[in-house]
């Protein structure tokens, strides 16, 4: 299973709890808004592809999202 990954960039205000909490997935930009990991992307730094052994993390980075900016589906 992998799962897409999508952050709405225009909510997030860098709190940085998904990349600290699911470093393996998130990572952040020069602003600390929050992005994915380059080697998941896919087209854009706030759109990606997570491979099955990460799929507890990315689900984890999305849940502690005090705004909900990550959403997180399967393929």
């Amino acid at each position: 299973m992998v799962v897409r990954i999508a952050i709405r960039a225009d909510l997030c205000f860098s709190c940085g709890l998904c990349y600290v909490l699911a470093p393996r997935v998130y990572s952040h930009d020069e602003e600390g808004r929050a992005v994915v990991r380059e080697e998941y992307r896919a087209g854009s730094p706030y759109e990606g592809l997570a491979p099955d052994e990460l799929v507890d993390e990315a689900v984890r980075g999305m849940m502690t999202c005090p705004i909900k900016a990550i959403d997180v589906s399967s393929e």
